[in-house]
Protein backbone atom coordinates (compact mmCIF):
# COMPACT_ATOMS: atom_id res chain seq x y z
CA UNK A 1 0.00 0.00 0.00
CA UNK A 2 2.90 2.25 0.90
CA UNK A 3 4.44 1.75 -2.45
CA UNK A 4 1.53 2.46 -4.28
CA UNK A 5 1.13 5.71 -2.19
CA UNK A 6 4.39 7.14 -3.83
CA UNK A 7 3.64 5.47 -7.14
CA UNK A 8 -0.12 8.00 -6.91
CA UNK A 9 2.16 11.12 -5.60
CA UNK A 10 4.99 10.90 -7.79
CA UNK A 11 2.32 10.33 -11.05
CA UNK A 12 0.53 13.60 -9.60
CA UNK A 13 3.64 15.45 -9.25
CA UNK A 14 5.08 14.75 -12.67
CA UNK A 15 1.23 15.53 -14.03
CA UNK A 16 1.86 19.21 -11.73
CA UNK A 17 5.19 19.23 -13.50
CA UNK A 18 3.73 19.24 -16.69
CA UNK A 19 0.89 21.64 -16.50
CA UNK A 20 3.68 24.56 -15.07
CA UNK A 21 6.07 23.56 -17.64
CA UNK A 22 2.63 24.11 -20.12
CA UNK A 23 2.12 27.91 -18.46
CA UNK A 24 5.53 29.03 -19.26
CA UNK A 25 5.11 27.36 -23.21
CA UNK A 26 1.82 29.30 -23.32
CA UNK A 27 3.80 31.76 -21.84
CA UNK A 28 7.04 32.45 -24.34
CA UNK A 29 4.16 31.59 -27.36
CA UNK A 30 2.56 34.46 -26.78
CA UNK A 31 6.31 36.50 -26.48
CA UNK A 32 6.93 34.85 -29.65
CA UNK A 33 4.45 37.27 -31.66
CA UNK A 34 6.01 40.20 -30.63
CA UNK A 35 9.48 38.95 -30.66
CA UNK A 36 9.28 36.21 -33.86
CA UNK A 37 12.87 35.38 -33.70
CA UNK A 38 12.84 33.35 -30.04
CA UNK A 39 12.32 29.70 -30.89
CA UNK A 40 12.01 27.77 -27.76
CA UNK A 41 13.24 28.35 -23.85
CA UNK A 42 14.64 25.55 -20.55
CA UNK A 43 15.05 25.94 -17.34
CA UNK A 44 19.03 27.73 -16.37
CA UNK A 45 18.17 25.26 -13.54
CA UNK A 46 15.57 23.95 -11.27
CA UNK A 47 12.21 25.63 -11.07
CA UNK A 48 12.15 25.59 -7.19
CA UNK A 49 15.80 26.68 -6.64
CA UNK A 50 14.66 30.19 -5.97
CA UNK A 51 11.47 31.09 -3.88
CA UNK A 52 9.70 33.81 -6.04
CA UNK A 53 12.02 33.33 -9.07
CA UNK A 54 12.75 31.19 -12.52
CA UNK A 55 15.77 31.60 -14.15
CA UNK A 56 14.91 30.60 -18.46
CA UNK A 57 17.13 30.38 -21.31
CA UNK A 58 15.41 31.21 -24.52
CA UNK A 59 16.69 29.83 -27.68
CA UNK A 60 16.24 32.26 -31.21
CA UNK A 61 17.04 32.18 -34.55
CA UNK A 62 19.80 35.03 -35.56
CA UNK A 63 18.52 35.53 -39.02
CA UNK A 64 15.69 36.90 -37.84
CA UNK A 65 16.69 38.43 -34.90
CA UNK A 66 18.95 40.77 -37.44
CA UNK A 67 15.50 41.38 -39.40
CA UNK A 68 13.41 42.32 -36.30
CA UNK A 69 16.42 44.28 -35.19
CA UNK A 70 17.27 45.76 -38.99
CA UNK A 71 21.01 45.43 -37.88
CA UNK A 72 23.11 43.37 -39.32
CA UNK A 73 24.88 39.70 -37.73
CA UNK A 74 28.64 40.80 -36.54
CA UNK A 75 31.18 38.89 -38.13
CA UNK A 76 32.34 37.35 -34.91
CA UNK A 77 28.78 35.43 -34.56
CA UNK A 78 28.33 34.54 -38.23
CA UNK A 79 29.79 30.80 -37.73
CA UNK A 80 28.83 29.31 -34.23
CA UNK A 81 26.22 29.14 -32.17
CA UNK A 82 26.03 31.88 -29.62
CA UNK A 83 25.38 32.40 -26.22
CA UNK A 84 24.72 35.59 -25.31
CA UNK A 85 23.00 37.89 -22.78
CA UNK A 86 20.59 40.03 -24.29
CA UNK A 87 18.88 39.18 -27.77
CA UNK A 88 20.87 41.48 -29.77
CA UNK A 89 24.66 40.81 -28.26
CA UNK A 90 24.75 38.79 -32.04
CA UNK A 91 23.96 42.21 -33.82
CA UNK A 92 26.01 45.64 -34.73
CA UNK A 93 23.59 47.69 -32.81
CA UNK A 94 24.59 45.70 -29.25
CA UNK A 95 28.24 47.53 -30.69
CA UNK A 96 26.40 51.25 -30.68
CA UNK A 97 24.67 50.60 -27.40
CA UNK A 98 26.14 51.76 -23.83
CA UNK A 99 25.17 49.14 -21.09
CA UNK A 100 22.07 51.27 -19.50
CA UNK A 101 21.08 51.49 -22.79
CA UNK A 102 21.26 47.61 -23.57
CA UNK A 103 19.48 47.03 -20.53
CA UNK A 104 16.43 49.39 -21.30
CA UNK A 105 16.24 47.21 -24.67
CA UNK A 106 16.47 43.91 -22.99
CA UNK A 107 13.73 45.24 -20.35
CA UNK A 108 10.94 45.46 -22.83
CA UNK A 109 10.88 42.09 -23.56
CA UNK A 110 11.95 41.42 -19.67
CA UNK A 111 8.73 43.43 -18.82
CA UNK A 112 6.45 42.01 -21.63
CA UNK A 113 7.01 38.21 -20.93
CA UNK A 114 6.24 39.25 -16.77
CA UNK A 115 2.69 40.41 -17.90
CA UNK A 116 1.62 37.61 -20.13
CA UNK A 117 2.40 35.40 -17.34
CA UNK A 118 0.80 37.39 -14.76
CA UNK A 119 -2.66 36.48 -16.68
CA UNK A 120 -1.41 32.98 -17.25
CA UNK A 121 -4.35 30.92 -15.22
CA UNK A 122 -3.29 30.07 -11.80
CA UNK A 123 -3.25 26.22 -12.26
CA UNK A 124 -0.20 26.30 -14.74
CA UNK A 125 1.41 29.27 -12.60
CA UNK A 126 4.67 28.38 -10.66
CA UNK A 127 3.35 30.67 -7.69
CA UNK A 128 5.07 31.22 -3.97
CA UNK A 129 3.16 32.22 -1.18
CA UNK A 130 3.99 36.05 -0.05
CA UNK A 131 5.35 36.70 3.31
CA UNK A 132 2.96 37.45 6.02
CA UNK A 133 -0.26 36.38 3.67
CA UNK A 134 -1.76 33.63 2.61
CA UNK A 135 -2.19 34.65 -1.29
CA UNK A 136 -0.01 33.29 -3.59
CA UNK A 137 1.51 35.66 -6.35
CA UNK A 138 3.51 34.05 -9.91
CA UNK A 139 6.84 33.70 -9.73
CA UNK A 140 8.64 36.14 -11.81
CA UNK A 141 10.22 34.81 -15.29
CA UNK A 142 13.90 36.06 -15.37
CA UNK A 143 15.56 35.63 -18.90
CA UNK A 144 19.29 34.76 -17.97
CA UNK A 145 20.47 34.56 -21.29
CA UNK A 146 19.80 33.34 -25.57
CA UNK A 147 20.85 30.51 -27.33
CA UNK A 148 21.20 31.59 -30.53
CA UNK A 149 21.76 28.82 -33.45
CA UNK A 150 24.48 29.44 -35.57
CA UNK A 151 23.17 31.67 -38.34
CA UNK A 152 22.19 30.15 -42.18
CA UNK A 153 24.52 31.23 -45.06
CA UNK A 154 23.02 33.37 -47.52
CA UNK A 155 22.95 31.39 -50.86
CA UNK A 156 24.52 34.02 -52.40
CA UNK A 157 27.04 34.09 -50.34
CA UNK A 158 28.07 30.51 -49.68
CA UNK A 159 30.72 30.58 -52.69
CA UNK A 160 32.21 33.57 -51.05
CA UNK A 161 31.83 31.78 -47.88
CA UNK A 162 34.26 29.20 -48.81
CA UNK A 163 36.91 31.83 -49.23
CA UNK A 164 36.64 33.38 -46.42
CA UNK A 165 39.98 35.29 -44.44
CA UNK A 166 39.19 35.33 -40.87
CA UNK A 167 41.61 37.35 -39.94
CA UNK A 168 39.16 40.50 -38.97
CA UNK A 169 37.15 38.63 -37.09
CA UNK A 170 39.94 36.61 -35.19
CA UNK A 171 41.07 40.59 -34.35
CA UNK A 172 37.89 40.96 -33.19
CA UNK A 173 37.63 38.83 -31.25
CA UNK A 174 41.21 38.91 -29.22
CA UNK A 175 40.73 42.56 -28.88
CA UNK A 176 39.50 42.11 -25.34
CA UNK A 177 42.56 39.91 -24.17
CA UNK A 178 44.86 43.33 -25.34
CA UNK A 179 43.83 44.51 -21.88
CA UNK A 180 45.26 41.08 -19.78
CA UNK A 181 48.69 42.30 -18.13
CA UNK A 182 51.93 42.63 -19.60
CA UNK A 183 50.44 42.28 -23.69
CA UNK A 184 51.95 45.24 -25.50
CA UNK A 185 49.96 44.15 -28.60
CA UNK A 186 48.63 41.01 -30.31
CA UNK A 187 49.27 40.42 -34.04
CA UNK A 188 47.40 38.08 -36.33
CA UNK A 189 48.16 37.06 -39.93
CA UNK A 190 46.30 34.64 -42.15
CA UNK A 191 49.45 32.78 -44.91
CA UNK A 192 48.04 31.34 -48.24
CA UNK A 193 50.93 29.03 -48.38
CA UNK A 194 50.76 27.53 -45.53
CA UNK A 195 46.67 27.99 -44.85
CA UNK A 196 47.50 28.59 -41.38
CA UNK A 197 46.67 31.66 -38.93
CA UNK A 198 49.27 33.17 -36.35
CA UNK A 199 48.70 34.86 -33.71
CA UNK A 200 51.28 36.35 -31.89
CA UNK A 201 51.39 37.82 -28.35
CA UNK A 202 53.69 40.92 -28.00
CA UNK A 203 54.48 40.95 -24.26
CA UNK A 204 56.82 43.29 -22.35
CA UNK A 205 59.67 41.51 -20.44
CA UNK A 206 60.08 44.91 -18.33
CA UNK A 207 56.09 44.07 -17.45
CA UNK A 208 56.32 40.29 -16.61
CA UNK A 209 59.07 40.86 -14.45
CA UNK A 210 56.91 43.40 -12.55
CA UNK A 211 54.55 41.01 -12.21
CA UNK A 212 56.29 37.14 -11.36
CA UNK A 213 59.44 36.60 -9.39
CA UNK A 214 60.18 33.55 -11.61
CA UNK A 215 60.52 32.52 -14.44
CA UNK A 216 58.45 29.31 -14.08
CA UNK A 217 55.22 32.39 -13.20
CA UNK A 218 55.84 34.00 -16.55
CA UNK A 219 56.42 30.44 -18.68
CA UNK A 220 52.75 29.44 -17.12
CA UNK A 221 51.34 32.85 -17.29
CA UNK A 222 52.03 33.18 -20.96
CA UNK A 223 51.23 29.67 -21.86
CA UNK A 224 47.57 29.92 -20.27
CA UNK A 225 47.23 32.93 -22.04
CA UNK A 226 47.75 31.75 -25.36
CA UNK A 227 45.59 28.42 -24.52
CA UNK A 228 42.82 30.85 -23.65
CA UNK A 229 43.17 33.18 -27.02
CA UNK A 230 43.26 29.71 -28.79
CA UNK A 231 39.59 28.10 -27.51
CA UNK A 232 37.78 31.46 -27.28
CA UNK A 233 38.71 32.02 -30.95
CA UNK A 234 37.95 27.82 -32.00
CA UNK A 235 34.70 28.46 -29.92
CA UNK A 236 33.58 31.05 -32.76
CA UNK A 237 35.23 30.08 -35.70
CA UNK A 238 35.42 26.52 -37.26
CA UNK A 239 39.33 26.52 -37.89
CA UNK A 240 41.95 24.18 -37.30
CA UNK A 241 44.55 25.67 -38.95
CA UNK A 242 45.32 27.92 -35.91
CA UNK A 243 48.59 28.60 -34.01
CA UNK A 244 48.97 31.06 -31.23
CA UNK A 245 52.32 32.09 -29.72
CA UNK A 246 54.01 34.29 -28.02
CA UNK A 247 57.33 36.94 -28.53
CA UNK A 248 58.97 39.41 -25.97
CA UNK A 249 60.13 43.19 -26.27
CA UNK A 250 62.04 45.06 -23.63
CA UNK A 251 58.93 46.68 -22.88
CA UNK A 252 55.33 47.99 -23.76
CA UNK A 253 56.29 51.71 -24.91
CA UNK A 254 59.84 50.17 -26.97
CA UNK A 255 59.89 50.88 -31.07
CA UNK A 256 62.26 49.57 -33.26
CA UNK A 257 62.97 51.68 -36.37
CA UNK A 258 61.88 49.01 -38.74
CA UNK A 259 59.69 46.23 -37.19
CA UNK A 260 58.83 44.59 -40.39
CA UNK A 261 59.05 40.53 -40.22
CA UNK A 262 59.97 38.95 -43.10
CA UNK A 263 58.89 35.37 -43.37
CA UNK A 264 61.50 32.35 -45.09
CA UNK A 265 59.37 30.93 -47.50
CA UNK A 266 58.43 27.38 -45.97
CA UNK A 267 59.75 26.20 -49.32
CA UNK A 268 63.05 26.75 -48.06
CA UNK A 269 62.34 24.46 -44.71
CA UNK A 270 63.20 21.17 -46.29
CA UNK A 271 66.86 22.12 -47.28
CA UNK A 272 67.92 24.06 -43.42
CA UNK A 273 66.79 21.32 -41.79
CA UNK A 274 68.97 18.57 -43.74
CA UNK A 275 71.70 21.64 -42.76
CA UNK A 276 70.83 21.84 -39.63
CA UNK A 277 70.25 18.35 -38.79
CA UNK A 278 73.83 17.21 -40.50
CA UNK A 279 75.66 20.05 -39.02
CA UNK A 280 74.04 19.41 -35.12
CA UNK A 281 74.34 15.93 -34.73
CA UNK A 282 77.90 15.66 -35.58
CA UNK A 283 77.69 18.19 -32.58
CA UNK A 284 75.61 16.79 -30.45
CA UNK A 285 74.60 12.87 -29.98
CA UNK A 286 71.24 13.96 -28.46
CA UNK A 287 70.27 15.69 -31.47
CA UNK A 288 68.16 13.53 -33.93
CA UNK A 289 65.96 15.89 -36.00
CA UNK A 290 64.24 19.28 -36.39
CA UNK A 291 61.09 20.30 -38.11
CA UNK A 292 60.30 23.78 -38.70
CA UNK A 293 56.77 25.10 -38.76
CA UNK A 294 57.80 29.02 -39.14
CA UNK A 295 61.08 30.73 -39.44
CA UNK A 296 60.29 35.10 -39.62
CA UNK A 297 63.42 37.50 -38.67
CA UNK A 298 63.64 41.43 -38.76
CA UNK A 299 66.11 42.46 -40.99
CA UNK A 300 67.48 45.44 -38.91
CA UNK A 301 67.70 43.78 -35.77
CA UNK A 302 68.44 40.35 -36.63
CA UNK A 303 65.76 39.35 -34.61
CA UNK A 304 64.74 35.51 -35.82
CA UNK A 305 61.40 33.54 -34.15
CA UNK A 306 61.51 29.98 -34.92
CA UNK A 307 58.91 27.82 -34.17
CA UNK A 308 59.85 23.58 -34.60
CA UNK A 309 59.12 20.15 -33.27
CA UNK A 310 62.79 19.24 -32.05
CA UNK A 311 63.50 15.26 -31.61
CA UNK A 312 66.02 14.43 -29.02
CA UNK A 313 67.48 11.79 -27.16
CA UNK A 314 64.27 10.77 -24.35
CA UNK A 315 67.64 9.44 -21.77
CA UNK A 316 69.72 12.92 -22.52
CA UNK A 317 66.32 15.06 -21.75
CA UNK A 318 65.24 13.41 -18.80
CA UNK A 319 69.03 14.04 -17.24
CA UNK A 320 68.68 17.36 -18.56
CA UNK A 321 65.08 17.64 -16.79
CA UNK A 322 66.61 16.61 -13.17
CA UNK A 323 69.35 18.65 -13.08
CA UNK A 324 66.48 21.76 -13.69
CA UNK A 325 63.21 19.62 -11.74
CA UNK A 326 64.77 17.65 -8.96
CA UNK A 327 61.00 17.70 -7.23
CA UNK A 328 59.28 16.55 -10.12
CA UNK A 329 59.14 13.90 -12.44
CA UNK A 330 60.16 13.60 -15.96
CA UNK A 331 57.14 14.57 -17.92
CA UNK A 332 58.57 12.96 -21.16
CA UNK A 333 55.95 12.83 -24.00
CA UNK A 334 52.98 13.70 -22.30
CA UNK A 335 54.15 17.55 -21.40
CA UNK A 336 53.35 20.18 -18.84
CA UNK A 337 50.54 18.65 -16.32
CA UNK A 338 49.97 22.11 -15.11
CA UNK A 339 49.72 23.51 -18.58
CA UNK A 340 47.22 21.57 -19.74
CA UNK A 341 50.35 18.92 -21.20
CA UNK A 342 51.51 21.43 -23.20
CA UNK A 343 54.79 19.68 -24.88
CA UNK A 344 58.59 20.59 -22.52
CA UNK A 345 60.13 23.19 -24.91
CA UNK A 346 63.94 23.25 -25.57
CA UNK A 347 64.59 26.34 -23.37
CA UNK A 348 62.87 24.82 -20.43
CA UNK A 349 65.75 21.73 -19.72
CA UNK A 350 68.69 24.33 -20.91
CA UNK A 351 70.43 26.86 -19.30
CA UNK A 352 71.67 30.15 -20.54
CA UNK A 353 75.52 28.95 -21.01
CA UNK A 354 74.29 26.22 -23.35
CA UNK A 355 71.66 27.72 -24.41
CA UNK A 356 73.89 30.47 -26.58
CA UNK A 357 76.51 27.83 -27.50
CA UNK A 358 73.40 26.42 -29.42
CA UNK A 359 72.36 30.04 -30.73
CA UNK A 360 75.95 30.55 -32.09
CA UNK A 361 75.78 26.80 -33.87
CA UNK A 362 72.66 28.14 -35.33
CA UNK A 363 73.65 31.63 -36.34
CA UNK A 364 76.88 30.49 -38.79
CA UNK A 365 74.04 27.95 -40.47
CA UNK A 366 71.37 30.80 -41.16
CA UNK A 367 74.51 32.85 -41.81
CA UNK A 368 75.83 30.57 -44.81
CA UNK A 369 72.57 28.91 -45.26
CA UNK A 370 70.31 31.73 -45.89
CA UNK A 371 72.32 34.98 -45.22
CA UNK A 372 70.65 35.74 -42.49
CA UNK A 373 72.30 37.66 -39.44
CA UNK A 374 70.42 36.26 -36.26
CA UNK A 375 71.61 38.14 -32.97
CA UNK A 376 68.47 37.38 -30.97
CA UNK A 377 66.99 33.83 -30.97
CA UNK A 378 64.55 32.40 -28.79
CA UNK A 379 64.28 28.97 -27.98
CA UNK A 380 60.42 29.40 -26.58
CA UNK A 381 58.59 28.22 -29.36
CA UNK A 382 60.82 25.23 -29.97
CA UNK A 383 58.59 21.93 -28.40
CA UNK A 384 60.76 18.52 -27.78
CA UNK A 385 59.96 15.38 -28.63
CA UNK A 386 61.64 12.47 -26.88
CA UNK A 387 62.59 9.78 -28.25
Amino acid sequence: MQILKKDVLKEMEEKSRENLDRGIDIAVSILKHEFPFITGWDYKNDPETYRSTIYLVLMADMNLASEFYNSPIRNVYKHAEAKVSYPFSPLEISTELNEEEKYELFKVMQDSLKEIYDEIPSELRHEFESYGSEKKEPKELYIEGFIFEKPKENINESEEETTTNYVPIIEEIIEPFKNEDAVCEINVWYDEEDDMYSVYLVLGTEELNDKFYYVDGIRTYRNKLARKIETEIKSYLPIDNLYVGSYGKPNCGWSPLNENWFKVPSSDYNSLEKIINLEMKEKYSWWKDIKINTLNYIELYGDVQIEAELTVDEEWGANQWREFYRISEFPGNKGWEDDGYELVRFGDIIDSTYAEVIRDNLREILRYALNIEAYNMSFRNVYLIFE
